[in-house]
């Protein structure tokens, strides 16, 4: 309403202590005194993320008209509907996690993340009636916001104790295409629902949905990484756990990734050679990495950037910074080809690049709606508008100077206002020097004010230019963004490049500045670690960490005897961590 987002009734007794704002009343001191809170429409992101975070839906309503044309109250209508799992802003989030909108049934349990377009998909026993304790433990693990079923799944979850972060959404839709006849259900429901909220387009930032085979990954469960201490210490805390120690990415998009390589570390051989070469490669060249990293340090959460394309929310300013951290990767791309493969779609990038830059201003308006969005020489109609706008008051001043000279009256001005738009007021003093062709439109007490035929046709074309500039550069916004949209499966392969890329190379710094080695597998089910160390616990007491041995043949069980703090549950935990990081693929 006007420039604030506003609640009313008991949404706003809902909200206000939810976003720590104050709750105030309409019509105060009547009978039907009506409770109501508010923010600034310009800054709303963060409060509706606060809602989403506490578990609530969001209804958003906008105004679809233009108030200046509208006649009585102002049109408006619900623009979007949001869920914890289909946020407003995404640049909002926490960079360092995913945002998983989750659907099971018995078959398959399968993640969304909107944010970035990142899906993927389990497969459990088949014609099973019921959600096997095997997905509730996936569930556990990855922490969906929102999980979509239908009734009968919805009846299983609510009776699991173990979920108690997720709210659970029912919706009995699937996708109706032909494209998608492939996807498990729970992967269609996903994209129905994704569809139901935010609109067609969204397909558009989803590049599929990858099968995670289970036989082919070393699956965690919820207590094994608790008690390692992966992703948080005891006191729930990145810092001082295994993650936190070996992250050294440089941006958010990398650093989700690694969270996803130690969550889920591979059992295909192959796959993990494929991870070493490449950490390894990067070790021959260390100039290299290092320019590499600095690059990568320039570069914004590109992953939800692009999928903040298709968001009713984008603005200007989400094409500059897309534009500004794909130039980031490009020159990443091109410096990193004598070490590592140059993405095909590259040129992609490219054309997105030069696409922005010359259609865009350098510092575009926030909102499409003020104008100043679109670059002059970019379309030759809107630069005649620009022109009748934007010189409007060289143009007044012209006539101003001119009929001052013409009537002899030095302090004749020509102004503005709302009601009567340009008119031209002339004190009492001087009124017999009034020209005959002036027409007489208000009396002051010390003033005239006059319009004239010139003034008047000035007047409409200056008002009608700027009316037609806003719905120009409008036409051109929507033309751009479409054409962007039809270049975002490109843009999300390369994406994933500069994730994974990202995560190689901070493998490789983390493994060169603490001495890590590339670890050899065998097929004995051996283990035999030589002067082995604890990441976290060396990187907390540093040179004097004492490297111990470790081997043990198959079904072989170790001893450990010692006083209280002596590191016996530090070295069973080393054993661990060490196997987890050596089939992440990363050195040890």
């Amino acid at each position: 309403m006007g420039d604030f987002y506003e609640l009313f009734h008991d949404d706003a007794r809902i909200a206000a202590p939810v976003l720590n704002i104050a709750l105030t009343s309409r019509n105060k001191k009547n009978a039907d005194e009506t409770a109501m809170c508010g923010m600034p429409y310009h800054s709303v992101a963060g409060p509706i993320n606060k809602l989403l975070g506490a578990g609530f839906r969001v209804a958003i309503c906008d105004q679809i008209e233009d108030p200046s044309l509208a006649k009585g109250i102002v049109k408006r209508a619900v623009t979007r509907i949001l869920s914890p799992g289909m946020v407003f802003d995404p640049e909002t989030l926490d960079g360092t996690k995913a945002n998983y909108v989750s659907s099971v049934d018995g078959e398959t349990l399968c993640f969304l993340d909107a944010t970035t377009g990142e899906g993927f998909y389990f497969l459990g026993k088949k014609n099973l009636n019921e959600v096997s304790k095997e997905f509730l433990g996936l569930i556990e693990l990855l922490s969906p916001k929102e999980i979509i079923v239908g009734q009968k799944q919805a009846d299983q979850l609510l009776k699991a104790k173990t979920l108690n972060g997720p709210i659970i959404t029912i919706f009995e839709k699937n996708i109706d295409s032909s494209g998608y006849k492939n996807l498990p259900e729970t992967a269609k429901r996903l994209l129905a629902y994704a569809v139901h909220m935010q609109g067609e387009e969204i397909l558009t930032t989803i590049s599929g949905f990858e099968n995670r085979s289970l036989l082919q990954r070393l699956v965690l469960s919820p207590t094994v990484i608790r008690h390692l201490e992966i992703f948080e210490n005891y006191a729930g805390e990145a810092i001082g756990s295994l993650y936190g120690t070996i992250n050294l990415t440089k941006t958010a998009a990398g650093s989700r990734l690694l969270k996803s390589w130690l969550r889920f570390p591979l059992l295909d051989l192959e796959k993990i050679k494929v991870r070493q070469d490449q950490i390894g490669l990067w070790l021959t060249d260390v100039s290299l990495l290092k320019r590499v990293r600095t690059l990568f340090s320039q570069m914004f959460d590109i992953e939800r950037r692009i999928g903040k394309i298709v968001n009713p929310s984008c603005g200007p300013r989400d094409f500059i910074s897309l534009l500004n951290s794909l130039k980031v990767g490009v020159e990443i791309a091109e410096t990193a080809k004598s070490l590592s493969y140059l993405p095909l779609d590259i040129d992609k990038a490219k054309n997105v690049i030069s696409l922005i830059e010359q259609s865009l201003c350098d510092e575009p308006a926030v909102s499409i709606s003020k104008g100043g969005v679109i670059r002059e020489g970019f379309d030759s109609e809107l630069d005649k508008l620009i022109g009748l706008s934007e010189h409007a008051e060289k143009a007044i001043a012209q006539v101003e100077a001119r009929e001052k000279t013409n009537s002899g009256i030095s302090s004749l001005k020509i102004r503005f206002n709302n009601v009567f738009g340009y008119y031209i007021e002339i004190t009492n003093t001087h009124l017999e020097k009034v020209p005959k062709n002036y027409i007489r439109r208000q009396t002051l007490a010390g003033a005239e004010r006059f319009i004239t035929p010139e003034l008047q046709e000035l007047e409409n074309s200056i008002l009608s230019a700027k009316t037609k500039r806003l719905e120009l550069e409008a036409q051109l916004f929507a033309a751009l963004k479409l054409r962007i949209i039809s270049e975002l499966g490109s843009l999300l392969s390369l994406a994933k490049y500069w994730s994974e890329l990202d995560v190689v190379t901070s493998l490789s710094w983390l493994a060169l500045e603490n001495n890590y080695v590339r670890p050899e597998f065998n097929a004995d089910k051996m283990l035999e670690i030589k002067n082995g160390r604890h990441p976290v616990v060396e990187s907390e007491i540093g040179k004097n960490y004492v490297p111990n041995d470790v081997s043990m043949n198959f079904g072989d069980c170790l001893l450990l005897t010692g006083p209280n703090m002596a590191g016996k549950s530090t070295l069973m935990r080393q054993v661990a961590v060490t196997v987890i990081l050596a089939q992440m693929g990363s050195y040890v």
